[in-house]
């Protein structure tokens, strides 16, 4: 089996991922920062059930282990949405997984599921932690705010998963997320989303929700950042809430799946197919780590 490079191999993906805060912190700051971010990365495994599951449901609940543990730790801090932990991710898969697990595993299968893993589980987490600090300030009853929470919080994966953390434009990912959300409220309020949050302040939260980010990092990048009181969050809601009430569908059947994504900042070439047509057994690749300037990844 080929050499895969250790902890070097983490830390090099680690390192390369903290550069950029350079810019904004100390190197003493930036230095304790990398060593906690490798810990993570390197421990992020340590409670996974490697006899009993599908190795893309271990990629996925490493990457929420992982970046949960991020979030917790250093959620407060603006520029941790800017970072990008693609290979850091796959370092720490690589080198804390059994090597078995990958067994005639695809490169480029593997690949596009530690892709996907890294946008999902990072969104996820970083949205969590950004909803529930907007929700407390706004919802001063505890149990209005959890139906809001869930319900904001339902919706979100919901587009996620529809329409993938990047490659979508903003007002489909809006549309999905609201559709969704307000079926949850519909739900929760017994048949009307008014009855866990009217319109006129659901439209107020997600106008706070966007403003202070909530808009998926890859969307932002290829698209730009929603405008302050973006109209399509009315258009969206009211919408919803019309077909809620009424006692219509969320319109989950309007969306279609995701596109193959491309990540909020992935390498050239990572998750894609290539271009001979065959698919090789998955190994860990040998000269270690090749760094965000590689022309193409796993070749």
């Amino acid at each position: 089996m080929a050499s895969r490079g250790g902890d070097d191999a983490i830390w090099a993906a680690v390192t390369e991922a903290t550069a950029p805060l350079e810019e904004v912190e100390d190197e003493a700051f930036v230095g304790k920062f990398s060593h906690k971010v490798a810990r993570y990365f390197r421990q992020g495994a340590k409670h996974l059930d490697f006899h009993a599951k599908m190795w893309q449901q271990l990629v996925n609940e490493y990457a929420d282990s992982v970046y949960g543990t991020l979030f917790q730790a250093f959620g407060d801090k603006d520029w941790l949405a800017q970072l990008d932990f693609l290979m850091a991710l796959d370092a720490g898969i690589k080198n804390t997984f059994p090597p078995q697990v990958f067994y005639r595993v695809p490169q480029h299968i593997f690949e596009q599921a530690v892709l996907q893993a890294s946008d999902r589980a990072f969104e996820e987490q970083r949205f969590a932690r950004l909803c529930w600090d907007q929700l407390r300030e706004s919802f001063p009853d505890a149990k209005m705010r959890k139906h809001a929470y869930n319900a904001l919080d339902a919706g979100r994966k919901f587009a996620g998963s529809r329409l993938g953390y990047s490659g979508a434009l903003p007002q489909d990912f809006l549309r999905a997320w609201v559709d969704h959300a307000v079926q949850r409220m519909t739900k929760s309020g017994r048949g009307d989303p008014a009855e866990v949050m009217p319109l006129e302040d659901a439209a107020a939260i997600f106008h706070v929700l966007l403003g202070a980010g909530a808009m998926p990092v890859g969307i932002v990048n290829e698209h730009g950042a929603p405008p302050t009181d973006w109209p399509d969050v009315e258009v969206a809601l009211a919408d919803a809430y019309a077909r809620c009430a009424g006692g219509g569908g969320g319109g989950e059947g309007d969306f279609a799946g995701p596109a193959a994504p491309q990540g909020k900042g992935c390498l050239a070439g990572y998750g894609s197919t290539g271009t001979g047509g065959e698919e090789e057994d998955w190994a860990a690749p040998q000269g270690g780590f090749k760094g965000k300037g590689a022309k193409s990844y796993g070749g």
